[in-house]
């Protein structure tokens, strides 16, 4: 499996955007993507199984592990302030990035405003200022080098928001707060896939470097296979129950094994979304009942849940090639209505 599946090649390597990407036609429809399309449209179809499965049935030792998740529940706001903290410490001494390695910048006061961050995370009531400062450098960001370039880090806004509605202590609030951090993540990484198989050259430098990792594929085809194990990992963080707590394990072992290969740089930049996987790894996940299909007038019946599994494969196969088509096309959008209107 490709260990730079979740790698910023940004942080690495010259890229130039103002290169156009590969044609949507020729990407879409090449051997190496229709191939592992249908790959990973059919392990979705074993996710789907798997979760349908632990859900029907009832594990002593599951229980002991759910009992145990939630028990943790309670300390996950907190972990993420700590992580948070020790992030804005590691990026304040980077002196000048806003939020991630490339995202340079000379302004003197993004130290102090990063500084101010980790100040304000020592406390829950203040941590809602410390939210609206993540916005700050994010929006800062955004202006200096686009809001395209912005969209490969969402999970900031989700980090955000997250420290935003947990400060007010209202549990109403908490099932938002949930959404947000675990949809920013997954739109993160989905994003980053698509730059993987629209900007595949980016990545040659690296691969050069360290021909190892590509198992004897070629360029072209290792950066397909990358993408789409970066993809299918982030769909089953929104669609999964089990699998999602599966999905954030093989993501944070690929980037947590990518660290000594790419050292100190790739470990801080990776260092927040390290802390908000472990989250994801154990919390449940409040999305995942809009993809799951029940007959709840006669749970017993097992006509009705094999109808009902059948359901919900069809509807997340569907979810899962729509997603696929959509964040494609939405990507090559968001790339060529600047530049169209620059122009």
């Amino acid at each position: 499996m490709p260990v730079t599946a979740v790698g910023h090649t940004k942080w690495f390597v010259e890229y130039d955007l103002n290169s156009p990407p590969k044609k949507i036609k020729d990407m879409l429809l090449s051997y190496d993507f229709i191939l592992f399309f249908s790959v990973t449209a059919v392990l979705v179809l074993v996710a789907v199984l798997i979760d349908g499965y632990f859900n029907k049935v009832r594990f002593s030792w599951l229980n002991k592990v759910k009992y145990s998740f939630a028990f943790s529940k309670n300390y996950l706001p907190l972990f993420l302030r700590f992580g948070t903290f020790v992030f804005m410490l590691f990026i304040a001494q980077m002196n000048g990035v806003y939020l991630t390695p490339e995202l340079k910048t000379d302004a003197f006061w993004v130290s102090w405003v990063q500084l101010s961050i980790a100040v304000f995370l020592l406390n829950r009531r203040t941590q809602m200022i410390s939210g609206f400062g993540i916005l700050l450098l994010y929006s800062v960001a955004a202006y200096q080098y686009g809001f395209f370039h912005l969209l490969d880090y969402p999970i900031f806004l989700g980090v955000a928001v997250y420290l935003i509605l947990d400060s007010t202590g209202k549990e109403s609030v908490f099932v938002y707060r949930d959404i947000a951090l675990r949809f920013s993540m997954a739109i993160s990484l989905l994003w980053a896939s698509i730059e993987k198989w629209a900007f595949p050259q980016w990545s040659f430098e690296l691969l050069e470097k360290n021909p190892n990792i590509m198992l004897g594929m070629d360029f072209d085809t290792f950066m397909v296979v990358a993408g789409f194990v970066e993809f299918i990992a982030a769909f089953m963080l929104l669609a999964g129950q089990i699998t999602a707590r599966m999905a954030s394990a093989v993501l944070l072992f690929f980037i947590v094994g990518a660290i000594p290969m790419f050292g100190m740089i790739d470990a801080i930049g990776h260092f927040e979304i390290i802390v908000v996987l472990i989250i994801l790894l154990l919390s449940n996940n409040p999305l995942a009942s809009f993809f799951l299909t029940r007959d709840k007038r006669f749970p017993g019946a097992s006509g009705l849940y094999y109808h009902a599994l059948s359901a919900r494969i069809s509807f997340t196969l569907i979810y899962y090639c729509l997603a696929v088509l959509g964040f494609c096309v939405a990507y090559y959008i968001c790339f060529y209505i600047p530049h169209l209107y620059f122009q």
